[in-house]
């Protein structure tokens, strides 16, 4: 009896102390404990999880790594490394994201560690045209589109085309067309004869001119101006035909339209030539009979 006891007690004594299997012990919780021989300070250590440590030997807990500092380039192309509290161990880790810190991008560009270049940038649709350039005669006018990145889009961000202006039949200011004062800021009265359309809201911006007085103050100036038959050239702004036109094509267009108004008078004028050549055969026969006559009395 005494032998087996003496037995029991140099077995027990013989088998290795494993702190992991004390029934009260936390020592790594909530993470997994394993016996450590390596260990001499506490014969144990923990089997911390990617983004934590042990802290030390005497102390194996785990503790949360800063991989902002540790790392080398944790995040690329310029993106900010925020330290974060590592996953708790039930939680399942996605291949290739990264574990304790997060990448915060910049410059458009994506993904855990800011990898992926961003797309190509587009630019916006075109603006409304601005108006015209030029009060009279033929001016420019232009058009906007932006970018989302300043010179990261492919192209023009403006675009200038020919337009005509609202005032098509221009005259010198002294002499020959008749003036109206208007005070600085008034609105222009719509008196502009059959060549303007209810529509056109004739404002400052319009056909004026401004005048120096003796007291120094400008007075503004509007012309009175009528329509005139051959000015074709107001049709072409009536019609809207002029707001995408090129410089070219405006002129192949006045050619055109000049070309119909002067075939009539062609025309009127081709029947008066042949009305006179018939005439003039008429009178040559009158003629020889007459000189013929004065031969055989002779």
């Amino acid at each position: 009896m005494l032998h087996d006891i003496l037995l029991f007690f140099s077995v027990t004594l013989q088998q290795p102390r494993n702190p992991c299997k004390l029934v009260s012990s936390q020592l790594c919780a909530p993470y997994q404990c394993f016996r450590d021989a390596n260990n001499r300070l506490t014969g144990y250590s923990c089997a911390c999880p990617p983004g934590m440590r042990s802290a030390s030997h005497a102390s194996p807990r785990c503790v949360n790594i800063n991989e902002c500092n540790e790392l080398t380039n944790p995040c690329l192309n310029g993106g900010v490394c925020v330290d974060r509290q590592a996953p708790s161990a039930n939680t399942p880790r996605i291949a290739g994201q990264p574990y304790g810190y997060a990448c915060l991008c910049r410059y458009g560009y994506s993904g855990a560690r800011c990898e992926r270049p961003p797309p190509s940038l587009y630019w916006s649709g075109w603006s409304l045209w601005s108006g015209c350039s030029a009060s009279c005669g033929v001016g420019t006018y232009t058009r906007y589109r932006t970018c989302p990145v300043r010179n990261r889009c492919v192209g023009r961000s403006i675009e200038t085309g020919r337009c005509l202006g609202p005032v098509t039949h221009c005259v010198d200011a002294v002499g020959d067309a008749s003036v109206v004062p208007y005070g600085l800021g008034s609105k222009i009265v719509q008196g502009w004869g059959i060549g303007w359309t209810p529509e056109d809201d004739r404002t400052l911006s319009d056909a004026f001119f401004w005048s120096e007085t003796e007291d120094g103050w400008p007075r503004l100036y509007f012309r009175k101006e009528g329509f005139h038959f051959a000015d074709i050239l107001t049709w072409t702004k009536l019609t809207q035909l002029s707001r995408q036109w090129s410089l070219t094509q405006l002129m192949i267009y006045h050619a055109v339209v000049l070309g119909l108004v002067t075939l009539p008078l062609l025309m009127i004028f081709l029947a008066l030539s042949k009305m006179i050549q018939k005439s003039l055969r008429r009178r040559r026969p009158a003629q020889s009979l007459v000189e013929t006559s004065s031969d055989e009395k002779n």
